[in-house]
């Protein structure tokens, strides 16, 4: 969930009050962090365990139980100006699964944790980007990720 693009968090701010004026702020707040940080908190509760409890016949990933992939962003690696918001939400992402991948490294080691880093995909996020090498389709980056 991305917020107007290259614009200041009192920006934000102000637009929203003034499209939405019944809309308190801090809940549009609340629903960004539970799309972009909780969701993923949530899921890995959920499916963590599962795989944990889940017995490692070899069949499938060698002596692995399962993958844990996690969409970051390029934008979460350091601040970017006007997307605080965004960036801090994609920098969670990042940590949280980085810390769990050397969690399970000193512990059980039988989870791949994998954190994907796209700069742009063709989505609603992007409306202007056409399909290439460098802002690929979702699909296609699907695909990738998962091989």
């Amino acid at each position: 969930m991305l917020p107007y693009a290259y614009d200041t968090f009192w920006g934000d701010r102000e637009r929203r009050l003034k499209e939405k004026p019944n809309e308190d702020y801090t809940i549009r707040c609340q629903k960004q962090l539970n799309i972009n940080c909780l969701s993923q908190l949530a899921m890995t509760a959920e499916i963590l365990p599962l795989m944990r409890n889940k017995p490692n016949d070899g069949r499938y990933l060698g002596d692995y139980k399962g993958i844990i992939i996690s969409l970051s962003s390029f934008t979460g690696r350091q601040p970017i100006p006007f997307w605080g918001t965004y960036t801090a939400c994609k920098g969670f992402n990042l940590y949280f699964s980085d810390s769990l991948a050397r969690e399970n490294i000193w512990s059980t080691n039988d989870i791949i944790f994998q954190t994907q880093h796209p700069m742009e995909v063709t989505t609603s996020m992007a409306p202007t980007e056409l399909p290439s090498l460098r802002a690929p389709r979702p699909e296609d980056y699907v695909e990738s990720a998962l091989k």
